[in-house]
């Protein structure tokens, strides 16, 4: 994927994530403007039934009702009702305003009945939910105290002035009781809600980390893939052009002074042609194929004589001596084996064509010992390599807790060796 193509598809999730927001924002908009509004008017014809039933009016036949006597708790109850939007910020601020609009509604209809609206116990409620400690407790206490007053003190108001500390107890214990029980079930029914959903936040950052962590992975898996796409592709190709390259230049020099030569190598170009495409092909075939479907079979140690006899159709010089029954140990490190001395070979057709080649391969004390010795006195300087075949040696034989190194012996030869603990194939 491109450059162009992750930033339009960046892009794209960027507006759809802004789109959503706006929709929940447009949502929660629209119920918070709904939930004023019902619960106004559910507080409202509490009110207005609850003093109707009660004492608030007359309702004798010779006295009429004066409805603008509604009109001041009808007031309370609408600014009450505005004041609801805050609580998500300002819990505190709306139980207080909730429990002061309580007070003024029973003072003034004499009622504590009619003054303790859904709004009343909604304030209570959230202000359980959206609160926790001693804040919580401590406001909930001012508020179920003033409760407990207000009742006390209506109830005492038509008794006698004088009255003593047994009677005032006496009507204390009731609203008292009341009040507490309803607090107290008001607060719990908010806990529990409250935690139900810290529950459901702790479960949606799970799922987001768990999401995360599946597109982390996958966006390893894939630069890892691609890692090893790039290895198999020079490994597979390296080799094969470039002997194709050196036969064909062998071909143009010996044109002239040896027109007997050039079919051979022309017939070896073809031939490393061929392989080239066939191996190319199998590697799409593995990236494409399902993995219940059988694969082609990896390149292993009994594979080196037919890469051996490539080079020395393309000019090399090569000795070979490899220990009996290394076609027992496992398929990884014999597939590891061949990709090291076909990537050495690459580079001796490329920097030294035509020179003495030395492999060796040997099970020494269960260590894979691998050597490949070429002169340099045809050395060439290329620039056109980047370098990435010897990387690939390096990595693959640390992969398979082996070691690696590459340089000039003491004899003045190109030397690479690698080193890979064995382990045979069950």
């Amino acid at each position: 994927m491109n450059d162009s193509s992750t930033l339009a598809e960046a892009t794209k999730k960027i507006r759809e994530k802004d789109q959503i927001s706006n929709t929940r924002r447009s949502i929660s908009l629209h119920a918070n403007r709904t939930g004023v509004f019902v619960v106004g008017i559910l507080s409202l014809a509490y009110l207005v039934i609850t003093a109707l039933i009660g004492d608030s009016f007359p309702k004798d036949i010779e006295s009429r009702l004066d409805y603008w006597q509604l009109l001041g708790p009808t007031l309370i109850i609408i600014l009450n009702a505005l004041a609801l939007p805050s609580s998500g910020r300002h819990p505190f601020f709306f139980f207080f305003f909730s429990v002061t609009s309580m007070v003024v509604l029973a003072l003034a209809l004499g009622d504590r009945a009619a003054a303790v609206t859904p709004l009343y116990w909604l304030s209570i409620f959230l202000l359980s939910l959206r609160t926790q400690g001693i804040l919580l407790y401590l406001s909930a206490s001012l508020g179920a105290a003033t409760d407990i007053l207000v009742s006390v003190n209506l109830q005492i108001s038509g008794q006698e002035p004088l009255i003593n500390a047994v009677t005032f107890v006496d009507n204390a214990i009731q609203p008292i009781i009341n009040v507490t029980v309803s607090y107290a079930f008001v607060i719990t029914i908010g806990k529990i809600v409250q935690t139900h959903q810290k529950r459901r936040r702790i479960d949606t950052v799970k799922i987001e980390q768990l999401q995360f962590q599946r597109e982390s992975d996958i966006k390893r898996a894939v630069a890892e893939e691609r890692a090893r796409m790039a290895r198999e592709l020079h490994d597979v190709s390296a080799h094969h052009l470039t002997a194709v390259i050196i036969q064909g230049k062998a071909a143009v020099e010996v044109f002239d002074t040896n027109p007997r030569e050039v079919p051979p190598l022309l017939s070896g170009v073809v031939d490393e042609g061929e392989r080239a495409l066939r191996s190319l092909r199998q590697l799409v075939e593995v990236l494409r194929i399902d993995p219940t479907a059988s694969q082609s079979p990896q390149p292993s140690i009994q594979s080196l004589r037919t890469l051996i006899d490539g080079c020395e159709r393309a000019g090399l010089k090569i000795q070979s001596r490899t220990s009996e029954g290394l076609y027992k140990i496992d398929s990884a490190i014999q597939m590891s084996c061949y990709r090291i001395v076909q990537e050495s070979l690459s580079n001796v057709l490329r920097h030294s064509p035509g020179s003495n080649v030395k492999i060796v391969i040997e099970n020494i004390l269960s260590v894979l010992y691998i050597c490949i010795e070429n002169e340099t006195t045809n050395m060439q300087r290329s620039t056109d390599g980047q370098g990435l075949g010897l990387v690939g040696i390096r990595e693959r034989t640390e992969l398979l807790g082996g070691s690696f190194k590459a340089g000039m012996s003491i004899e003045g030869n190109w030397t690479v060796q690698a080193k890979i603990p064995l382990r045979e194939e069950h």
